[in-house]
């Protein structure tokens, strides 16, 4: 699985432990995460073989920060997730900029349920699932 588009997230410290959060991307102890407060566009949206993906938009100054963690981590298989939830296991193939980004893989029957989480702001109902 590959990341298609651009990227950008909040740039938070994700300690072991720390609370659950939005949206996160991680690299073995690295991590950049969206907590619920933070500005955040999802839609679905097909991807390039017609399958159900998550599209993702954020504001300039998250795809800064996100663009310099993402060129750190080229050639790795991230983690992403959705509510501590992972959801996909891409490798980076470059930098991430410009403020968007595509999950694809196997959502086609659970796209609905991340974006119902990503829209509503709120993981209570994916931590028991």
């Amino acid at each position: 699985m590959i990341l298609r588009a651009s990227f950008a997230l909040i740039a938070l410290a994700c300690p072991a432990g720390a609370e659950v959060s939005l949206l996160s991307m991680e690299f073995s102890a690295d991590a950049f995460v969206v907590m619920f407060d933070e500005p955040i566009d999802a839609e679905k949206v097909p991807d390039l073989n017609g399958k159900d993906a998550i599209a993702i938009r954020l504001g300039p100054s998250a795809a800064e920060s996100f663009a310099a963690f993402t060129k750190r981590h080229v050639g790795e298989e991230a983690i992403i997730r959705i509510c501590g939830q992972e959801v996909s296991r891409p490798v980076l193939r470059g930098p991430i900029e410009g403020g968007s980004f595509l999950i694809s893989g196997d959502l086609a029957e659970d796209a609905e349920r991340w974006l119902h989480f990503l829209d509503a702001r709120s993981c209570d109902q994916a931590q028991g699932s």
